[in-house]
């Protein structure tokens, strides 16, 4: 039997056990069993819906995947398809924008080169020699003096005539015999210092050096050669004043993506900080071990932190709490619970991290074999007798498939905690659990409202209810989350709160029954919308493929839908799988664009350490999900983002956002040295001449600060690796 099979058929087994079990304390076994053929009958409808594919959407989702194509020769970018531009020409949205001139750093808008001062090409040619006398003197006593005349002879300094012919010379006399005597006539030179130089030398600054190389002149030893084109000349350096110009940019045609196997909201809502800015939320569950340790506490110290939120860029924490810590017996709370709390809040807001504080519940509650309520909430009637059955053993006896021993999820059909469930939901039966439950919250809320960095409160996690038709998210759950909301706003205006559909066939794709979830604060709502998503054959360890690709395209649609009738920002709460199950990779990368692409906010879970869920193994070495997991993303943005999407093997992060009146601070991105390990090149358009901009790098905490101006049109910023 192949495993997609086999977990097929565990769903079905445990109803044929169910029926042979004992229910001597329960008197109605007729209603009971009746039940259960309804319980049976959603089951089989919800998997049906979720596993069955047809051989043409097996085709379909093999070979085109789930994202947007475009037509041939077309670009697709941001969620939409462009006419490719011409060569010397880039496309950015929708406008060709001519590329810079040789030189010139492309700044996105603008091309650039910075004012520079760079020192000449010089090189030494040795030392100088002395002059000499040219060959046309005379050097007398270092001095150079012109030759004598014709018929004149050098005497010392000066020149002296010669004797004519026939004469004897004497002195200042000619003489010939007694009776013939002259005298020879005398005249001075002026000796000057000498100003030659011997061939292939040249006379500068009262030497003589080896002439310069073509190109190059000299002074003294150094031979410097000349400045490049459009520096000025300042002696020993060049200088350049710098030049900044706008491109040229022209539109081009846009289209509709051809084919796309998911949407996302037509208007997408973000979370707001206290600056206005936008934020996307990166993050993590801590812990999945808070379930089962003595105090419900995490296993991370301030360290491991510190690498989630320097290291891997995760800037939020969906932090686990359970009703059973803060309220362990009926109507007393436990304040060191809360303080314990508060030290893990404070390693990760001090490491700029938000936390999101989760009410965390599986298998409602640890008197049922789960977590969350505590035993004296946990009311299961007449089936006190199955507290201690285990459904999963019953299933692996009766099939003998190991995987199934992992399937914890399938005690939610124990009778004991179903009916747990259903009176936890029956408010006008059972009002005193939810009251309590929402009593607890608000201890928590008491102790974390005034800390600016906790965000806000995920009311349930994954509620879930025997009934699982849509008739308990629009009969039970939205007059749950009314009364829930009401409540807190009761004590906290500011903060926001997070609620989620019901668990079982949602996190597989399927649709929520929910209707509209209103905010009843002052100000406007400040409520976020908060599924989880688990195909469900990668969840148990089956590889990826078209039938978890379609359930991934199915969410993405039905998820769109709802966002558009709540009206609120989407954040995931829980995405995970191992990452050893086949084609891991795919199924990450894919949700993880998909997420960009419908601007949700995503937790992964959790961060215990193991090696197949978690971001590092117990020796706290990393697991090779974080080469997806740690990625370019706009952490706050200074506006109203329009799309963003980031190319993990490029490393191609685009993020095109409009700027808002009322928001004047940095937009953050955070760029992680994993993936730009030389560095990175940022671009910044718009289609407004003269628009100006700025950013700065955090190193140590991998992020581009960046300054833009408020105008009316979209910037895009393009960050590409060096």
């Amino acid at each position: 039997m192949n495993n997609t099979k086999k977990i097929y058929r565990s769903f079905y087994i445990i109803f044929s056990l169910l029926v042979c079990w004992s229910f001597n304390s329960y008197s109605d076994l007729k209603k009971f069993n009746t039940q259960m053929k309804e319980y049976e009958k959603e089951i089989r409808k919800v998997v049906d819906e979720s596993i069955n594919i047809s051989e043409k959407e097996n085709i379909e989702f093999t070979a085109k995947g789930i994202f947007p194509k475009c037509k041939k020769d077309d670009v697709y970018q941001l969620g939409l398809c462009y006419e490719k531009c011409k060569n010397g020409w880039e496309g950015i949205g929708p406008r060709c924008f001519q590329t810079c001139r040789k030189g010139f750093t492309d700044l996105g808008i603008t091309c650039i080169k910075k004012p520079d001062t760079t020192k000449k090409p010089q090189y030494n040619r040795g030392i100088g020699s002395k002059p000499i006398c040219s060959s046309s003197k005379d050097t007398i006593a270092g001095l150079c003096f012109d030759k004598c005349k014709k018929g004149y002879g050098r005497v010392a300094m000066g020149c002296r005539q010669k004797c004519p012919s026939g004469y004897k010379t004497y002195g200042y006399l000619c003489y010939k015999r007694w009776f013939g005597l002259k005298w020879r006539r005398r005249y001075k030179g002026t000796g000057k210092l000498p100003n030659a130089c011997t061939s292939g030398k040249s006379l500068e600054t009262g030497l003589c050096y080896t002439s310069c190389k073509k190109g190059y002149s000299g002074k003294g030893p150094l031979c410097s050669g000349k400045c490049p084109n459009g520096y000025n000349d300042l002696g020993v350096t060049c200088g350049y004043s710098g030049e900044i110009y706008g491109k040229t940019s022209k539109e081009r045609k846009t289209d509709l993506p051809i084919y796309s196997g998911i949407k996302k909201p037509k208007n997408i809502k973000y979370i707001k900080d206290n600056k206005g800015r936008s934020l996307i939320l990166h993050g993590v569950n801590s812990s999945n071990d808070s379930k089962s340790h003595k105090q419900f506490m995490p296993w991370v110290t301030e360290k491991d932190v510190i690498q989630e939120t320097k290291t891997f860029g995760l800037n939020s924490v969906r932090l686990l709490i359970f009703w059973a810590a803060v309220e362990p017996k009926k109507g007393e709370y436990d304040q060191k619970y809360l303080e314990r709390v508060a030290k893990r809040v404070k390693w990760y807001t001090d490491n700029g991290a938000w936390v999101i504080l989760d009410m965390h519940q599986d298998v409602y509650g640890y008197a049922v074999g789960g977590n969350g309520a505590p035993p004296w909430a946990t009311d299961v009637g007449p089936y006190e007798e199955y507290l201690e059955k285990d459904v999963t053993d019953i299933i692996y006896d009766a099939i003998e498939w190991e995987p199934v021993k992992k399937m914890w999820w399938l005690e939610n059909i124990n009778p004991a905690t179903m009916e747990a469930y259903k009176r936890f939901w029956d408010y006008e039966t059972y009002p005193y659990l939810q009251d309590h439950y929402l009593n607890a919250w608000k201890q928590v809320i008491k102790k974390f409202k005034d800390n600016p960095k906790v965000l806000g409160y995920d009311l349930m996690n994954e509620p879930h209810h025997p009934n699982l038709t849509s008739s308990f998210e629009k009969k039970y759950l939205n007059n749950f989350y009314k009364r829930m909301i009401r409540g807190i706003r009761e004590i906290d205006n500011d903060k926001w709160i997070f609620f989620e559909p019901r668990s079982f066939g949602i996190n597989f794709g399927k649709a929520s029954g929910l209707t509209k979830v209103q905010d009843v604060r002052s100000g406007g709502p400040r409520i976020v919308y908060a599924p989880h998503i688990y195909p469900i054959l990668i969840h148990e360890e089956v590889p990826y493929g078209s039938v978890d690709r379609k359930q991934v395209s199915i969410w993405s649609k039905n998820r769109s839908k709802e966002l558009e009738l709540h009206r609120t920002p989407l954040w995931i709460g829980e995405i995970g799988a191992d990452e050893h199950v086949g084609d891991f990779n795919y199924y990450l990368e894919e949700t993880l664009n998909m997420y960009d692409y419908m601007g949700a906010g995503w937790a992964w879970y959790s961060n215990q350490p193991n090696k197949s869920w978690a971001l590092v193994d117990k020796d706290r070495k990393e697991n090779e999900k974080l080469f997806y997991l740690v990625r370019a993303y706009p952490r706050a943005v200074a506006g109203n983002p329009i799309s963003y999407s980031f190319d993990v093997h490029k490393a191609k992060f685009f993020l095109k956002f409009q700027t808002l009146d009322n928001v004047n601070a940095e937009t953050e991105i955070f760029v992680p040295k994993r993936h730009y390990p030389n560095g990175y090149n940022i671009r910044v358009f718009n289609e407004t001449s003269g628009t100006k901009w700025d950013h700065r790098y955090d190193a140590e905490a991998q992020i581009i600060y960046l300054k833009t101006e408020n105008i009316g049109t979209p910037y895009t910023v393009l960050i590409e690796r060096k």
